[in-house]
C-alpha cells in the first residue's frame, strides 16, 4: 500500500450542480487545521528518520497517483530512497481538519486535499470499513441526511450507473477504494480566531468575522459528499476526505460564489494551521503576489502553474523554455497540500541541484539515501548560515521566495536534506515549500495569491 499522502479520489465531471445554502448569512469562516505531528496523531514511537522517510515515500507516492489519474498508467515502483528501515509503517496524510457532519452535528478529523475533488467519508452500514478514531457516521440519525435522486444534478456528476438510488465508486492507484451512496448533509465548520499572521498586517482586520448566530460556527446545508459503505485506506488517521480540487464536486466548488470562490491557508509545520474560505480567505494586497492557475480540460482537479525559471541566490539556473508547460498533460507544475517535497522534472532538477550544490558549502553527511543528492550536517536545524534564498519565478511577475526552513528536511539530529527530488513524471509544489505562507486560490478568477506570513502565530 502507498502512504496515505498517495491518495486520491478518481475523476467526476459535472455540468452544473445546485449550490448548497447557508443556514444563516456569511461572508465566510476560518477553520483550525491540524498537522500530522500533532495531537492526537502524534506516534511517540516515530523517530525523526521515521517521519522523514514517511514524507518522502508519500510524496512519490503521490505523484504516481497524480501520473494514473492523467495518463491511466502508473510510474515505475521506485526502490526506498533510504537502505535502511523505517518502524512506523503508516501515518495520517499531512493536513486535517475537523467538520461536523448531521443533524444533530457530529464531529470528525477529515483530510484536507487540495489534490482530490469528492467529498467523502464512512458511513453505517458498513461491512468493510478501516479503523477510525471517531464512531462511524450513522445517516439514519441525522434529520438532514438525504439520498440524492438520480435526476439530481449531484448525482449526475458522479459518473456512475442510476437506478436503485444514487451510488459511488473510487478507487485508488495503491488499490484503496470507497463504494458507496451519494448523499447530500449538512456540514458545520467550527470557526476559530487568529492572531497575527502577515509580517506586514495583522490578518483578522482583512474583513469582519462573520458566523452564524453566535460567530462561533458555519452550517451549510446540502453538501453533496459520499457515504462510503465500503472502504479501504492506508493511514491511521481521518474519516474521510474534504476535496478542495478545481473538479466541480470538490467542497469549495460546490460553495462557490457563497465564498466568494475563495480558499487560503496558512500552513504551521507543526500545530495548528489555518484554512480559511470567503472574505477570510483574501490575501493583504500590499504584500501579495498573484499568477495564474491552469486547468486540463479533462482533469480540472489539479491547480497547475506556470513555472519560468528558479533563481538560486541572484543566479538565474536557465531551466528551458516551455519544461512547466501548463497547458500540457504531464509537464505541469502542481500546487498541492499533500506532498511534502518539491519534485522537479529531471531537466529542472539537474540544473537547480547543481547550483545549490556550488552554493553551499556545509559539511556534507553520509546519509544512504537514493534519492535526495544533497545532505548535510549542522549543529541545529536552524544552523543554516549561508544558504542562498531560492526564488521559483512563476508567470506574472510572481516571485516565491524560499529560506532555508522551506528547502531542508530534517533526517536526524544533526543531519538535513535538501527536499528537492527528481520526478520522471509531473512536478509539484509540496507544502515544505509553502509553509510560512498565506497562499490563495481563487477559483472564480483562476488565480493563486501568496504572501510570507508566520503561521505559527494563530
Amino acid at each position: 500500500m502507498a502512504t496515505p499522502s498517495a491518495l486520491l479520489l478518481c475523476m467526476f465531471s459535472i455540468s452544473s450542480l445546485s449550490q448548497p445554502s447557508f443556514a444563516g448569512y456569511t461572508t465566510g469562516f476560518r477553520l483550525k487545521l491540524i498537522h500530522r505531528n500533532s495531537l492526537p496523531f502524534y506516534s511517540p514511537n516515530a523517530t525523526k528518520y521515521d517521519r522523514a522517510m514517511l514524507a518522502i515515500d508519500g510524496s512519490f507516492g503521490r505523484l504516481n497517483h497524480f501520473h494514473s489519474i492523467l495518463t491511466g498508467k502508473s510510474l515505475s515502483r521506485r526502490s526506498s530512497p533510504s537502505k535502511l528501515r523505517s518502524t512506523v509503517t503508516s501515518m495520517p496524510p499531512e493536513y486535517l481538519m475537523t467538520v461536523g457532519i448531521g443533524t444533530p452535528v457530529l464531529k470528525y478529523q477529515m483530510i484536507m486535499d487540495t489534490g482530490s475533488d469528492v467529498v467523502w467519508m464512512q458511513c453505517l452500514p458498513c461491512p468493510q470499513c478501516f479503523r477510525q478514531s471517531a464512531p462511524i457516521f450513522d445517516p439514519t440519525k441525522s434529520s438532514t441526511y438525504q439520498k440524492l435522486e438520480c435526476s439530481s444534478p449531484l448525482c449526475k456528476g458522479t459518473n456512475t450507473h442510476c437506478d436503485a438510488g444514487c451510488s459511488y465508486k473510487a478507487t485508488y492507484e495503491d488499490g484503496s477504494s470507497t463504494i458507496g451512496t451519494f448523499s447530500s448533509e449538512t456540514f458545520t465548520f467550527e470557526e476559530t480566531k487568529t492572531s497575527a499572521m502577515t509580517n506586514t498586517s495583522d490578518i483578522t482586520s482583512i474583513s469582519p468575522r462573520i458566523g452564524m448566530g453566535t460567530g462561533e460556527s458555519t452550517s451549510i446545508q446540502g453538501i453533496g459528499f459520499g457515504c462510503g459503505h465500503q472502504n479501504t485506506m492506508s493511514h491511521n488517521g481521518g474519516a474521510g476526505i474534504v476535496g478542495l480540487g478545481g473538479g466541480p464536486l470538490s467542497l469549495i466548488s460546490q460553495l462557490g460564489s457563497s465564498v466568494n470562490n475563495k480558499f487560503s491557508y496558512c500552513l504551521a509545520s507543526s500545530g495548528t494551521s489555518m484554512l480559511n474560505f470567503g472574505a477570510h480567505a483574501e490575501v493583504p494586497a500590499a504584500t501579495a503576489k498573484s499568477t495564474p492557475i491552469f486547468r486540463l480540460p479533462n482533469n480540472p482537479t489539479f491547480h497547475i502553474l506556470d513555472l519560468k525559471d528558479v533563481m538560486v541566490g541572484s543566479t538565474s539556473v536557465g531551466i528551458p523554455p516551455g519544461t512547466f508547460d501548463p497547458t500540457v498533460s504531464g509537464k505541469g507544475f502542481i500546487i498541492d497540500s499533500g506532498t511534502t517535497m518539491i519534485l522537479l522534472a529531471q531537466v529542472a532538477y539537474d540544473k537547480v541541484v547543481g547550483k545549490l550544490r556550488e552554493a553551499i558549502t556545509l559539511p556534507k553527511a553520509d546519509i544512504p539515501f537514493q534519492t535526495l543528492e544533497l545532505c548535510y550536517t549542522v549543529n541545529s536545524p536552524g544552523d543554516l548560515t549561508g544558504v542562498p534564498e531560492v526564488t521559483f519565478q512563476f508567470s506574472g511577475n510572481a516571485d516565491w521566495k524560499l529560506g532555508p526552513d522551506n528547502l531542508f528536511l530534517e533526517i536526524q539530529k544533526g543531519q538535513v536534506c535538501v527536499a528537492i527530488a527528481a520526478s520522471n513524471s509531473l512536478s509539484v509544489f509540496g507544502n515544505l515549500a509553502q509553509r510560512n505562507m498565506i497562499v490563495e486560490y481563487d477559483l472564480g478568477m483562476e488565480k493563486l495569491s501568496f504572501a510570507p506570513a508566520n503561521c505559527n502565530a494563530v
